[in-house]
């Protein structure tokens, strides 16, 4: 190769790296999220969000979704109980904690949320995982399940909420209407900047009156007194 044809090779191959260089820079921007990763966990950019998720032990896979307010330190004792015998993976779905999500946006739903943890388990080789759901984490689990049957190893519902079809009765119009006056409460308190208040009406709605009220303040938190 003369000296002139290395260098146009050099120019080539810097061209090329100024062309691509953009295109590598704006993709890792895009990949980091807007609020910061706990260092306990690791995360997965998965269908264009970076989803955290808890990764203990080894063995056959337990994946465990958790509710609607919920995240994965919610498995805290599970994960504590099977590491030992199982690879545990809990994952927040998308724009639950760590985020601090605004509520704008149309990707919040069962069927964003199945397609995610569907990637995630794909994502880490997992092959067919014992999955886990919990509450509103029950429909997701049963979305995964019907799309992805090959993920799915046993599928586990506790206290599970299924999307179903239901007839048109009086009683499904003043459940519907109870739900819409009780989201309407919720979103009224965190527009005004009081979450807590906010979580009051929901633990609430789905228990009992003043259930928040009655639970120890390191349940309601997470964290110890």
């Amino acid at each position: 190769m003369t000296l002139a044809q290395r260098h146009g090779y050099v120019l080539i191959l810097a061209f090329a790296a100024l062309v691509q260089f953009p295109a590598f820079t704006a993709a890792k921007e895009a990949a980091k999220p807007g609020w910061s990763i706990p260092s306990d966990v690791k995360s997965e950019l998965i269908n264009g969000y970076r989803i955290v998720y808890k990764d203990e032990g080894q063995g056959a896979a337990i994946v465990f979704v958790h509710g609607a307010n919920a995240d994965y330190r919610s498995f805290g004792p599970q994960i504590a109980a099977l590491a030992s015998s199982y690879r545990v993976i809990a994952p927040s779905l998308r724009h639950y904690y760590p985020e601090k999500w605004n509520g704008e946006g149309s990707d919040f739903s069962v069927a964003q949320h199945a397609a995610d943890v569907a990637a995630l388990i794909r994502r880490l080789n997992l092959g067919k995982v014992h999955l886990v759901g919990w509450s509103r984490g029950v429909a997701v689990a049963i979305e995964i399940a019907k799309a992805h049957p090959d993920l799915v190893r046993t599928l586990v519902m506790e206290d599970g909420v299924i999307v179903m079809p239901v007839d048109e009765t009086p009683e499904r119009r003043s459940a519907a209407e109870l739900r819409t006056k009780t989201n309407k409460a919720i979103e009224e308190h965190l527009l005004a900047g009081d979450p807590n208040k906010a979580a009051e009406v929901l633990v609430d709605d789905l228990s009992a009156p003043r259930s928040m009220a009655k639970t120890p303040r390191a349940a309601q938190t997470g964290r110890p007194r």
